[in-house]
C-alpha cells in the first residue's frame, strides 16, 4: 500500500533551489516549451486515440446488441432480455422517492371557456419540489374522460402553441390533458435569465432553458440522480394527480412525447409505468431527423442502436450502451401497450430495422394492432422545403395520432383543430399567494440538502473504526476498488532517452487494455538500480504544460533525489482531441460518451493512475514504494 503522501514526502527530504537546480529547471522548460508546439491541434488537426477508444465501444455496444436480438425468438426469451435492461435503466436513473399515496395539488386559477377549461395547477412531486401544469378539461366534467399527458420538447415550455391547440382540440372531444413544465423549462426554470435584461451582452433568451438543461444534468448527477429521471418521475406524478380526478379513464392513459427530448422522457417513463396505455415517442428509438433516407438494404447491420454522446444527456442515458437499454429496447419494453412509432419528418417505413423488430417484440403477443406509425415529411439534411419542422407535436404530425386513437380508445378525430392560444401570462400557475404559502426552493438548495446527507451517510459508511488499524479501513477500500475491477497493474515498456543532459529523462509505455504514455525523470547521479522516492505529478492538459509551468519544482525534487513521473492521461498532451470544454465541445460529448459506455474519464485516469503505480511496485525494485 502506498501510504506517504506528498507533504510528508517533502517533510521528509529537505529540498531546496540553487544555480544547479535554476540550471535544470531552465532546461526542462526549454525541452517542454518546444514540445508544446507539437501538441495536435497546432495545425488544426487533432488526435483520434480517445474518439477511436469510445467509438470502439460503442461499435462494441452494437454488436452486442444484435448478437442478444438475434437469439430472442420467444416470449420468454424477450422478456428475459427487457426486465434485465428495464432493471439497468431503473439504476441508471437515480434514486427515485417512495410513491406516495397522494399527491399535493393546488389549483390557482380556472379558466372558462366555450366546450372547455384551463386549470392552472401546481403539484409537489418530491418534497419541496412544485411542478407548473395546465389541466385542460372538457367545460362540463364526463364520466369516462381519456387522460393525456404530454411531454413538451426543449424547445419551449407548456404555453407554447402546439400545446395549447393539442390542450383545447382534446379537452372539447372529452379528454384530460395535462401539460406540465418540465424541471428547468418555464415557471420551473432554474437560471436568472430570463429577458434580455438579465444579462449585459446579446444573448438567445427563448434558449436559455434549454442551455441550461446541461447544468441541471451535472447538479443532479452530484447526489446521484439524473435530469431525465426527475423529469419522469413528474410526469408520474401528474399521472397520480389526474386519476386522483373523478371521471378519469384508468384504461384510456397516453403519453406524447414532442420532437427534441420530449419523446425521450416519454419513452422512459411508459417503461417504467405500466399505467401508460399507449406511449407517442417522437424521434426516439428509431431513426433520427438526421437520419439520411432511403436507408441502406442492410440497415438491421448499419444502424447505430446505441447513439453516442453529446450535451444532451437525456438523448444519451448513462451506462444504456453498456448495459444493453438502448432506446428501442426500451420503448420496445412497453409491448404489448400501444406504441406509436413517431417521427417529425419523413421515414423509411420498409427499411427501419426498429420497426422490424417492434413487429416481432409485438408479435410474440399476438398484438400487432397494437403498433401504428405517424411521419412528417421531408428531410432535413438536405435543406428540404418539404421539411415538416415542427416546435413540439404539429398540426401533420397529429394526422397520425388521431387515427391511432380514434382505433384503440374511440377518441373522435378533430373536425377542425381548435386555435384558442393564451399568452403566457394567463397559463401562469404560481400567484403571489401560493409563493406565499408553499415557499417554493430553487432546485440547488434542495440538491444542497440531498448532498450534505449523502456525504454524512458516506462518512459513517467509512468511518475508522478505533478497534482497528487505520490501514485495515485503507486496505479495505482498496480491496472493494480492486474488486470493482478499476485497480490492475499495467506492462511497463521503456522508451528512447529524452534530450535532457541533467537528469535521466524518458518515455515510457505503460500496457492497460489500452496503452497510455508517461514521462519519467531520475536524477543524474541515479544508479539504475537506486531505489527512490516517487513523485506522481497529474495534469489535465497533459505532461509538458505541468513541465513548463512547474519546471523550478520538479527540478527540485530531482536535485532532492526523488524520481517524477508525468502521466499523459488518455485524451490529453498528444492525444488531445480537440479544444475547449464548454457545453458543446467535443470534450463534453466524448465524457457523455464515456458515461454511456460506462468507462468515465476520471474513472479512466484513476484506473491509469493505479495501474502506473501497481506497475512501478513491481518493476525492478527502482522505486522506494512505501515512499510513493
Amino acid at each position: 500500500m502506498y501510504r506517504t503522501t506528498l507533504l510528508t514526502l517533502l517533510l521528509a527530504f529537505p529540498l531546496h533551489a540553487d544555480e544547479t537546480t535554476d540550471a535544470l529547471a531552465k532546461e526542462l522548460r526549454d525541452y517542454a516549451t518546444a514540445e508544446l508546439a507539437k501538441v495536435p491541434g497546432k495545425d488544426g488537426k487533432y488526435s483520434t486515440v480517445l474518439p477511436d477508444y469510445l467509438n470502439k465501444q460503442l461499435k462494441d455496444a452494437n454488436t452486442r446488441d444484435r448478437e442478444a436480438w438475434s437469439k430472442i425468438n420467444s416470449k420468454a426469451e424477450w422478456e428475459k432480455f427487457r426486465d434485465e435492461r428495464i432493471m439497468a435503466l431503473r439504476k441508471s436513473l437515480g434514486t427515485f422517492p417512495e410513491t406516495p399515496k397522494s399527491v399535493p395539488m393546488r389549483v390557482t386559477k380556472t379558466i372558462e371557456a366555450e366546450g372547455y377549461a384551463i386549470e392552472n395547477l401546481l403539484y409537489e412531486s418530491r418534497p419541496g419540489v412544485w411542478v407548473t401544469g395546465n389541466l385542460y378539461r372538457p367545460a362540463t366534467p364526463q364520466a369516462a374522460m381519456p387522460v393525456i399527458l404530454i411531454a413538451h420538447s426543449h424547445h419551449a415550455p407548456k404555453e407554447q402553441g402546439e400545446l395549447q391547440d393539442m390542450g383545447v382540440t382534446w379537452a372539447k372531444l372529452g379528454c384530460m390533458v395535462l401539460v406540465i413544465d418540465q424541471l428547468g423549462h418555464g415557471e420551473r426554470r432554474q437560471h436568472p435569465f430570463a429577458t434580455a435584461k438579465d444579462y449585459p451582452k446579446e444573448f438567445r433568451v427563448g434558449r436559455q432553458d434549454y442551455y441550461f438543461r446541461y447544468n441541471l444534468n451535472l447538479q443532479l448527477s452530484l447526489v446521484g440522480d439524473s435530469l431525465i429521471g426527475w423529469m419522469a418521475w413528474d410526469l408520474m406524478r401528474g399521472l397520480d394527480v389526474c386519476l386522483a380526478r373523478p371521471g378519469a379513464d384508468k384504461k384510456r392513459v397516453i403519453l406524447l412525447g414532442a420532437v427534441a427530448a420530449g419523446g425521450d422522457v416519454a419513452g422512459v417513463t411508459a417503461a417504467l409505468d405500466p399505467r401508460i396505455t399507449c406511449v407517442i415517442p417522437f424521434n426516439f428509438g428509431g431513426p433520427q431527423p438526421e437520419t439520411r433516407y432511403p436507408l441502406p438494404e442492410n440497415a438491421e447491420e448499419w444502424f447505430n442502436y446505441v447513439g453516442s454522446g453529446s450535451w444532451e444527456s437525456t438523448r444519451n442515458l448513462r451506462d444504456s450502451a453498456a448495459s444493453g437499454f438502448a432506446p428501442w429496447a426500451i420503448v420496445a419494453s412497453v409491448a404489448p401497450r400501444r406504441v406509436i412509432h413517431a417521427h417529425e419528418f419523413s421515414w423509411d417505413r420498409e427499411r427501419d430495422p426498429v420497426w422490424k423488430r417492434y413487429q416481432k417484440v409485438w408479435g410474440f403477443y399476438d398484438a400487432a394492432d397494437n403498433l401504428s406509425f405517424t411521419t412528417g415529411t421531408g428531410q432535413i439534411q438536405i435543406n428540404d422545403d418539404k421539411a415538416s419542422h415542427c416546435t413540439n407535436i404539429g398540426p401533420i404530425q397529429r394526422k397520425g395520432i388521431y387515427a391511432a386513437l380514434k382505433k384503440w380508445f374511440d377518441i373522435p378525430v378533430p373536425e377542425v383543430e381548435t386555435k384558442d392560444r393564451r399568452p403566457a401570462s394567463e397559463l401562469k400557475c404560481w400567484t403571489d399567494e401560493a409563493m406565499e404559502e408553499l415557499k417554493p426552493r430553487p432546485l440547488h438548495e434542495i440538491l444542497a440538502g440531498r448532498a450534505d446527507t449523502a456525504c454524512t451517510a458516506l462518512q459513517e459508511s467509512y468511518r475508522v473504526d478505533r478497534s482497528k488499524a487505520h490501514t485495515e479501513q485503507i486496505r479495505r477500500l482498496h480491496d472493494q476498488w480492486k474488486e470493482s475491477g478499476v485497480i490492475s497493474a499495467g506492462r511497463i515498456e521503456e522508451q528512447d532517452e529524452l534530450p535532457v543532459a541533467s537528469c535521466r529523462a524518458r518515455w515510457l509505455r505503460v500496457r492497460l487494455d489500452y496503452g497510455f504514455r508517461c514521462l519519467e525523470f531520475r536524477p543524474g547521479s541515479a544508479k539504475p538500480d537506486d531505489e527512490l522516492p516517487l513523485v506522481v505529478c497529474v495534469c489535465r492538459d497533459g505532461p509538458h504544460r505541468f513541465l513548463q509551468e512547474r519546471s523550478k519544482a520538479i527540478s527540485v525534487l530531482l536535485e532532492g533525489g526523488c524520481g517524477v513521473v508525468l502521466p499523459e492521461w488518455l485524451g490529453t498532451g498528444s492525444t488531445r482531441p480537440a479544444d475547449g470544454r464548454g457545453r458543446t465541445s467535443q470534450a463534453t460529448a466524448l465524457n457523455a460518451t464515456a458515461l454511456m459506455v460506462d468507462r468515465p474519464l476520471s474513472v479512466l485516469a484513476y484506473k491509469e493512475l493505479s495501474g502506473l503505480l501497481n506497475s512501478f511496485e513491481i518493476r525492478l525494485k527502482r522505486y522506494d514504494k512505501t515512499r510513493v
